[in-house]
């Protein structure tokens, strides 16, 4: 599967082929067509800017997963919509505007803290379970003869210090020069063993998360009207001193004997 150009209809146009309306085969077929594209006018991003290469490509990939991903990097989003009455799922492309306190675009700001009553619980998480900064190399060689390298980031020293062991005998010392066997002075092989430390030691940063739950029960913010899919907004915690913005992934209506209900699902946040 080849997609390109406008990211909604290109998106929209696969969904509709691979399992919708034009699939090929009838036992993949699905009542999945073509919604709204949002009036979206981003182009699918490749990491060039070569209108030729304006393209994406991808074979026995789940569907879904394919198409979000590449709505996704152009800060746009999907939904399926039911339509009970006309027996029909159909796929709709939406981007959203940033509505948080940090927008430039002029947007009336959207803010849920406890000083609107619209913010149940906040969580703030700290992660230091995969944080390393400091790093002992091991290039080539086998026992005394192996070559070694440090690799060290600020603040690290007592406490503070978190340290791993990287196996880069990957990295040859020596290497073949046009059928002249080299090898790379001392000083130059320690150079290539920090920069893979550096490389290595960047996953292993501290991680934080915010998240929050929200009340619209109370809230002077009305979902449709004040703010809609997609939209970024921000979710803030006076007690904890935090703000996150977020985006609005995900909004579920639900409509019982027990009354009407909104449940609204925002992407996971993290540093």
């Amino acid at each position: 599967v080849r997609v390109s150009g406008n990211v909604a209809q290109a998106v929209q146009d696969v969904v509709a082929q691979q399992a919708g309306e034009n699939a090929p085969d009838s036992y993949r077929r699905m009542s999945i067509s073509r919604g709204s594209n949002g009036g979206i006018t981003k182009v699918i991003k490749t990491g060039t800017e070569t209108e030729e290469n304006n393209s994406r490509q991808s074979t026995y990939q789940n569907l879904l997963e394919f198409t979000d991903g590449i709505l996704q990097d152009c800060e746009c989003g999907a939904l399926m919509r039911i339509d009970p009455e006309n027996k029909k799922i159909y796929y709709d492309c939406f981007e959203g505007a940033n509505r948080s306190v940090d927008n430039t675009d002029g947007n009336l700001p959207v803010t849920f803290s406890q000083d609107f009553d619209n913010l149940l619980s906040a969580d703030y998480v700290v992660d230091t379970t995969t944080l390393k900064n400091w790093a002992l190399i091991g290039g080539e060689g086998e026992g005394y003869d192996r070559f070694y390298s440090i690799y060290t980031e600020a603040n690290n020293t007592g406490f503070n210090r978190r340290e791993m062991f990287i196996n880069a005998q990957s990295i040859p010392k020596h290497y073949d020069n046009s059928g002249i066997e080299s090898e790379y002075t001392d000083e130059e092989y320690d150079i290539m063993l920090k920069g893979r430390a550096q490389t290595d030691l960047k996953a292993r940063i501290l991680t934080e998360s915010f998240e929050g739950e929200i009340s619209l029960e109370f809230s002077a913010y009305k979902y449709g009207v004040d703010f809609w899919l997609g939209d970024i907004v921000t979710i803030q915690d006076n007690r904890l001193g935090l703000y996150v913005n977020v985006r609005i992934i995900s909004a579920t209506e639900i409509q019982d004997d027990s009354g009407y209900q909104l449940i609204i699902n925002f992407e996971k946040q993290g540093d």
